[in-house]
């Protein structure tokens, strides 16, 4: 089946016939004298993709060293890209995205052919990784994945979420689908699926109507010590959200600023932080994760280039070569994390980004780039929220850092307890300035449409959209992907300004997008702190990565999706972004997927989770009162049932439901005849069963308190 275009393609004034076979994305040009065919030329590059569509053939670039070749140009029926193949008479020279792209698929070009190709979104990232999805019920877990190529025998296994072991299911499967009738209710699975004639692998997690997690472990907060004083009440807001979803806050405030010109007084802090860190785990090896609010010391790691520029010219005229951020280093606190962490390379001094040089061996910054190779794993997510180097923001909007924090802060409340403008929709768009396969630098991580298909789907359990997330100020998402050549302080960097994004454009109050989370690839983003030494006429400090969770009402967590492709697994049967995190470098990491890197790290709060139940409002009750104790309280838009619990010693945790092993109530009162003396700390929590690309589990509701004394 062929589409045919026409031109003048070797330049003699008579026309000539460009052929494009639709079954296997070829083209063919034909010579023509006339209706005499002189000579046919296949060309060598072609779109295997059958979903581009060969529409026009005219001299697009009016090249002077090809003058009047005729160029092609493509269009895909499912992305809304545009694509140019320039040429030299029958000879491929390069290729170039038409920008901007109209994205609206329902727009087609002139002579686009309207027969729709049935290779859709969700079959190009199999190229990366088969999309997959799970439905549930208390019994039963049923599996369904995309396998692009022809299909061969696949291989399922599966163990409980944290086990160690597998157990192998099948090894003789034929389809794309299986069901697994011996799950245990309530509880939560991970699942690999390999084999079939691509040989991917697909990790899902699972869940068989899982039950709801009340007690989720010790959370450590650190903050740094110029925001303590200055946010104290939002401060003790954010313990008590952390302490309504089921944490035990151990809070360290007053925390050292990192210094970032004096690089010499910064590895005392960080040896002294992360002992701290240490102890708290050893204290509890049950605790989960770091939250870091503010510019506390930074570790910094490695000496490979993560985003590929050595400074070589042209387009790549920045040398990144040396140690980046690397809060993953925080993260591990067991008793081998020295091995881990060595600190022994040779000096290297970085001209272009003075942070980032290396000192001699025993300066404080840490040689590994990827902790895979050693099989090393950290115990703790790290996540950090912090807009120190942001001035663009305070000259252009007036926002300081403490305000950036406090604007954040107080979104991150608005979302948990799903206040305007939340919640958003369950979906994720995604948009990419570069090969849509995925093959930028021959690195098969970095594309937005792959991990946005792969994600959205066991998230959601829906295919992407295809949009820019930056431009999406009607419709929200809840995941945005993006991929681009990236600047320190933008997006598709060079691009026009319909696509080209910067910090500034993001964090003013009109024209906000409408997404909480990013996944963000383009150079530099994974240094969020990176400074030239000698900067172009761009706002090299404020940084497009965290610029990103500073807007109004929304953006609430990003992560740079470059030198590690993220699993985002764990968030669709209610962990936290920081699970994520976990899953992604220590059960998802080499060979899989090279996720191992240092740089790994969350820009945002890493407890957030995707799913939020409204919970009960105007919780009220005695002032004081011992023996008997009655609460009452507004019901929860999504549901009318609820767990109660109670604390004698402090507000930020933990929790223990009264009666203990109680059973839901229903309404919206409760008495507690057991009621101790003194003060008591109540908490409310509402309960609803949430349904997503991976099953369906029982959620709970941010708590609502109530002190009595």
């Amino acid at each position: 089946m062929f589409n045919s275009g026409t031109g003048d393609f070797d330049r003699d004034g008579k026309p000539d016939i460009a052929f494009w076979n639709r079954n296997t994305g070829q083209v063919c040009i034909w010579l023509m004298d006339g209706v005499t065919v002189r000579s046919t030329n296949t060309l060598t590059q072609f779109m295997p993709d059958l979903d581009w569509r060969l529409c026009y053939a005219a001299d697009f670039d009016q090249d002077a060293n090809h003058p009047g070749s005729i160029d092609l140009l493509w269009r895909h029926i499912t992305w809304g890209l545009d694509l140019f193949f320039y040429m030299d008479k029958t000879n491929y020279l390069s290729e170039d995205f038409l920008l901007p792209s109209v994205l609206d698929t329902h727009w087609r070009l002139a002579g686009q052919d309207t027969v729709d190709s049935t290779w859709r979104l969700d079959r190009s990232a199999d190229l990366i990784r088969p999309t997959i999805t799970a439905t549930s019920t208390a019994n039963r877990i049923a599996l369904s994945w995309s396998d692009s190529l022809p299909q061969g025998t696949f291989t399922v296994q599966r163990r409980l979420r944290g086990a160690t072991n597998w157990t192998t299911l099948t090894t003789t499967l034929t389809a794309t689908n299986y069901v697994d009738t011996t799950v245990q209710p309530g509880a939560n699975y991970e699942y690999w699926v390999s084999g079939g004639a691509s040989g991917r692998v697909a990790p899902i997690i699972a869940s068989a109507m899982g039950v709801p997690v009340e007690g989720r472990g010790p959370l450590i907060l650190l903050v740094a010590t110029n925001l303590t004083t200055s946010l104290a009440t939002e401060l003790t807001q954010l313990k008590m959200d952390l302490a309504g979803d089921g944490w035990t806050v151990i809070s360290h405030e007053g925390l050292p600023l990192h210094n970032d010109t004096n690089w010499s007084v910064n590895p005392p802090n960080i040896s002294n932080i992360h002992q701290t860190l240490r102890n708290d785990f050893l204290a509890s090896t049950n605790t989960k994760g770091v939250l870091i609010i503010g510019h506390v010391a930074i570790p910094y790691s490695g000496y490979a280039p993560r985003d590929g520029h050595v400074g070589a010219g042209g387009l790549d005229p920045w040398d990144h070569r040396g140690a980046w951020p690397a809060d993953l280093y925080y993260g591990d606190v067991d008793n081998d994390f020295a091995s881990a962490w060595p600190d022994s390379l040779a000096a290297y001094e970085n001209t272009d980004f003075v942070a980032n040089s290396q000192g001699p061996p025993g300066d404080g910054k840490f040689d590994p780039d990827y902790l895979y190779f050693t099989n090393y794993k950290v115990q703790l997510f790290v996540g950090r929220v912090d807009f120190a180097q942001m001035p663009s923001l305070q000259a252009t909007y007036g926002l300081t850092e403490t305000d950036l924090v406090r604007r954040y802060l107080a979104k991150n409340h608005a979302y948990r307890h799903k206040m305007s403008p939340y919640p958003l929709a369950q979906r994720g768009i995604a948009y990419g300035s570069w090969d849509p396969f995925g093959n930028h630098d021959g690195v098969n991580v970095g594309d937005a449409y792959c991990q946005g298909a792969r994600n959205s789907a066991v998230l959601f359990g829906s295919q992407l959209t295809v949009g820019d997330p930056f431009t999406q100020t009607v419709r929200d998402y809840m995941w945005g992907f993006a991929a681009g050549g990236g600047a320190p302080d933008r997006i598709n960097w060079g691009s026009p300004p319909e696509v080209e994004h910067t910090t500034v454009e993001l964090c003013g109050t009109n024209g906000v997008p409408r997404i909480a989370f990013y996944l963000l690839s383009g150079s530099y983003f994974g240094d969020p702190y990176c400074r030239r030494t000698d900067p172009p006429p761009y706002g090299e400090l404020d940084k497009f990565l965290r610029a990103s969770i500073c807007m109004t009402n929304y953006g609430l967590a990003a992560m740079w999706d470059h030198a590690s492709r993220w699993h985002l697994e764990p968030c669709a049967v209610g962990e936290p972004l920081g699970a994520a995190l976990l899953y992604t470098h220590n059960d998802c990491g080499y060979p899989l997927d090279n996720s191992g890197t240092t740089t790994l790290s969350i820009a945002g709060d890493p407890t957030l989770r995707i799913h939020t139940t409204a919970p009960p409002t105007n919780v009220t009750g005695p002032a004081s009162g011992q023996g008997t104790v009655t609460l009452q309280w507004t019901a929860s838009p999504d549901s009318n049932q609820y767990f109660v619990y109670r604390n004698t010693a402090s507000p930020y945790g933990p929790y223990s439901r009264i009666p203990a092993g109680s059973n839901p109530i229903t309404g919206s009162s409760f008495t507690d005849t057991n009621a101790p003396p003194g003060q008591k700390f109540y908490m409310v929590r509402a309960i609803q069963v949430v349904t997503g690309g991976s099953g369906s589990y029982t959620n709970l509701s941010q708590g609502a308190f109530k002190t009595v004394n």
